[in-house]
């Protein structure tokens, strides 16, 4: 059975204790809000309990010996990345309106997603700005490229992590990848787009990903809690690539039935 890497969850979980810190929470306060963090993304992502009150103490009080610093080591682009606030509205926006379960669940999330693709023999970067054709920019959480006899292979992922998932994120993201990747751009057919979440998107936001997938060049994947699942308790790396590879092939085929 597949379980949540702790040395992930660490980093994920120390990086919302900085944001903790920031509300001037402290002492029981601030363990107390770490033990809740890991209890909901335990639960969000694997559908189920912490496994014993010992590891969860354990985990919080690892983590609280050595809250990090952000001053010097995170850029306000990946600040406003992991809490999926637009770049330039985050300067203005107020640590106690910031919602640390995203932060946890995003900064994990891309840290599974680029281990699994390294696992795949994929080039990854995290958080990277890309440039299409025209200058404009883009910027996935995850990119992976994996080399071929038939020339490269891409895979773009975003996250939406909060809940609700927001319409208006996914939104955001189609519009800003369609910019980038405009007809002559190497980012095309063949190639795949993941917005994923750990919970479940409305129905008018899968049926908005559907059309997309129809009508642009490369493939629109959309995992959702369940299939995020499936990929967790795959039994191996194999058997996990072969999982998303069957559900990239029905997307390929609802996209040809039109």
């Amino acid at each position: 059975m597949y379980e949540i890497s702790s040395e992930l969850l660490k980093t994920a979980l120390s990086s919302a204790l900085a944001y903790i810190i920031s509300k001037g929470l402290s002492g029981k306060d601030q363990a107390d809000q770490i033990k809740k963090q890991v209890l909901d993304t335990h639960k969000d992502l694997l559908g189920e309990a912490y496994p014993s009150p010992e590891e969860l103490e354990k985990l919080t009080e690892e983590i609280l010996k050595h809250p990090p610093d952000f001053s010097e080591q995170v850029s306000v682009s990946t600040l406003a990345r992991w809490f999926e606030v637009p770049e330039e509205e985050f300067p203005k926006t107020r640590p106690e309106e910031l919602d640390t379960n995203v932060l946890t669940k995003h900064i994990y999330l891309e840290s599974l997603f680029s281990e699994w693709f390294k696992a795949w023999d994929y080039k990854v970067g995290i958080g990277e700005e890309l440039k299409g054709i025209s200058g404009l920019e883009f910027r996935p959480d995850v990119y992976a490229e994996l080399d071929t006899i038939h020339g490269t292979f891409q895979v773009i992922v975003n996250f939406v992590c909060d809940n609700p998932p927001s319409k208006y994120r996914v939104l955001a993201n189609l519009q800003a990848l369609e910019y980038y990747a405009t007809k002559g751009h190497p980012f095309g057919e063949g190639d795949i787009f993941i917005v994923a979440t750990p919970y479940s998107f409305p129905k008018e936001v899968t049926d908005m990903l559907a059309l997309e997938n129809e009508r642009r060049d490369y493939f629109i994947l959309c995992l959702e809690s369940e299939e995020l699942y499936d990929l967790y308790h795959a039994r191996d790396d194999h058997d996990r690539l072969k999982e998303l590879q069957e559900r990239v092939s029905a997307v390929k085929e609802l996209k040809e039935k039109k």
